[in-house]
């Protein structure tokens, strides 16, 4: 799935978690001028980083979620969130504007954009079979969990 694309680091020359990366996991910049105009949106100096607590994907199609001041990217790693002054930072790029379902980023002129998921079969990386705490195993689908031998169940995000 798209969600499973490896950014474009520079071989050896970063790891997950480098500031410096020459790839971004935040997405790909888009030239600010031709953006379409954004929804309306919150100032970013009025949003919490609780507010931005849940689960991501950004422009590039990397998933992502976001708790407790980190940001931790499935494919890459995970990312310290701060909070400079009244402005959210990760990996150089500040949060520009927000509205329920989405993040805007700037950092040098350009922007990327995050899009919030809501609905656990909107994540095509849980699909599959895990093993639980327990040893049980589960297969996942479509946002639903069964159990072998049991009834399926609803999974939440």
């Amino acid at each position: 799935p798209a969600s499973q694309r490896q950014p474009d680091l520079a071989a050896g020359a970063a790891k997950p978690g480098d500031v410096e990366a020459s790839g971004d996991p935040l997405g790909p910049a888009a030239d600010s001028t031709g953006a379409a105009a954004p929804p309306p949106a919150r100032e970013a100096s009025k949003v919490s980083l609780e507010e931005l607590t849940g689960i991501w994907v950004n422009s590039d199609g990397l998933l992502c979620t976001m708790a407790n001041a980190e940001c931790t990217f499935i494919a890459v790693g995970t990312y310290k969130i701060s909070v400079v002054g009244e402005q959210i930072i990760l990996n150089k790029w500040r949060v520009a504007r927000v509205t329920r379902e989405q993040i805007t980023w700037e950092r040098d002129g350009k922007t990327t954009q995050w899009f919030r998921l809501e609905h656990p079969a909107e994540v095509d990386d849980i699909n599959g079979q895990w093993r639980n705490t327990d040893g049980l195993l589960c297969t996942v689908s479509r946002g639903v969990c069964a159990f072998a031998g049991g009834p399926p169940g609803a999974l939440g995000v």
